[in-house]
């Protein structure tokens, strides 16, 4: 028994491996859609506001990453009314 309490001193901080790197990503995503969401319940008009803000500048962004691409078969993100 007293060795295998000193074995697991030993180990514990030797193999510091977390979670990974996906699960992460998806609980840092998790977080932030529960975070919309509960804002958006809560100030509708301000958060349907914001989303067309973040929706500009989201295609601002994929034009310029696109510059020089031949887009034939893209589909817009935003339609322009």
């Amino acid at each position: 028994m007293e060795a295998r309490a000193h074995y697991d001193f030993e180990t514990t901080d030797k193999n510091p491996d977390g979670p990974g790197f996906f699960r992460r990503l998806a609980f840092v995503c998790a977080l932030g859609f529960l975070a919309g969401y509960l804002y958006e319940r809560a100030y509708p008009d301000d958060f349907h506001e914001k989303t067309r803000l973040l929706e500009c500048y989201l295609e601002k962004c994929l034009k310029a990453l696109n510059v020089g691409r031949l887009d034939k078969h893209s589909i817009p993100l935003i339609a322009d009314h």
